[in-house]
């Protein structure tokens, strides 16, 4: 899975660049959405099996890190073709065939990496599964102790999974909703900024900056997460985040008048949503057990990425007639409700005698 979805990433980008209708563009794209929403959670997963407890939250949050960073790239390059070739046809076409690049190189790198333990052990693949643990850790185990491990694992987690199946359930979906809140209104923004700001004055090579910086305090916010997280709780950091994160988005409705108000506005929305958010889509794959895990990180990341579609589809609409008090209003009260929600799902919670607050002490 995690080679396929990149190897569909790499064909589509290629694709892209040969489409001639608006139907062959949108058909492919959402190929490559699909491609990039199934990496997600494969992605966490393999990176959550080979990382301590303990350091999972830094290794998973290093992954949102290099996501925003693609981001980043992605506008420069926009930029940079705009200054030099102009909007031609030619400029989106070699935007989006450009992701082939990594993709590609990814590609190469991942044919490299280990086949997951848990997955072998599960199918009794016990050299597969030997040779990988050495391979990661160093350490060898007999064919003995992996079918031990097997049956830990598996057998006797299979049996509390299907007890506490609805208990699980319950229990991811605030951490659903408050990923989705807290993406909306950054994804959204990711994606409609040069609109949104070609239309209060802001030329597209500008705008095209603008959301590069956007883009770059995520990366900035993300590090610091990562380098934190094990220090400042869990629940500290998504309610700081996503409070702060819902103040700036109604600062914006009273200093939207000045474009260096808003550039700070926004890079200060920017950074605090990306605070909460590398935290609330790491607790699929922090603290649910391993069999649920799967499972647990697929439905965080469906919210994040729901949020995102319905972003797309809301902001259009609050923002006609460049109405921005309504706009950031609806953006401030979803950053404050996502803090409420966040704060529910992750006060107090436990799973298996273990909290995310257990995991950083």
């Amino acid at each position: 899975t995690f080679v396929l979805t990149l190897a569909i990433v790499f064909v589509v980008s290629i694709l892209t660049i040969f489409v001639t209708t608006p139907l062959q563009l949108n058909i492919l794209r959402f190929l490559l959405g699909f491609a990039t929403g199934g990496d997600y959670p494969a992605a966490m997963t393999l990176v959550a099996e080979f990382i301590p407890t303990k350091q999972r939250g830094r290794g998973l949050t290093y992954l949102w890190a290099a996501f925003t960073l693609g981001g980043v790239t992605a506008y420069l390059l926009g930029y940079i073709l705009y200054v030099t070739i102009g909007p031609t046809p030619y400029e989106w076409r070699i935007l989006l065939g450009s992701v082939a690049v990594p993709a590609f190189i990814s590609l190469i790198l991942r044919t490299t990496l280990p086949e997951s333990p848990r997955w072998a052990i599960e199918k009794k693949k016990y050299g597969v599964a030997s040779k990988s643990i050495e391979r990661a850790s160093g350490k060898k185990f007999s064919q003995p102790e992996l079918e031990s491990a097997r049956k830990l694992l598996f057998e006797n987690q299979s049996t509390l999974i299907k007890k506490y199946h609805m208990r699980y359930f319950i229990m991811i979906l605030p951490l659903v909703f408050a990923v989705m809140f807290f993406n909306l209104i950054p994804g959204a923004l990711a994606t409609l900024n040069p609109t949104i700001l070609s239309s209060l004055g802001i030329v597209k090579a500008g705008s095209l900056l603008y959301s590069a910086s956007f883009l770059a305090v995520q990366f900035v916010a993300t590090m610091i997460v990562a380098f934190t997280i094990e220090k400042v709780t869990r629940l500290k950091w998504a309610v700081i985040g996503g409070a702060l994160e819902g103040i700036m988005a109604l600062l914006v409705t009273l200093f939207y008048h000045s474009a260096i108000s808003l550039f700070v506005l926004f890079m200060g929305l920017s950074f605090f949503a990306f605070i909460a958010i590398p935290v609330m889509r790491n607790t699929g794959s922090e603290l649910f057990p391993t069999e649920f895990r799967g499972f647990s990180s697929g439905a965080i990341m469906t919210g994040d990425r729901i949020a995102s579609v319905i972003g797309l589809l809301i902001t259009p609409l609050l923002f006609a007639g460049k109405n921005v008090h309504l706009l950031f209003s609806v953006y401030g009260i979803i950053g404050l409700l996502g803090t409420l929600i966040a704060f529910i799902g992750l006060r107090g919670k436990k799973i298996d005698k273990t909290s995310l607050e257990d995991i950083q002490s």
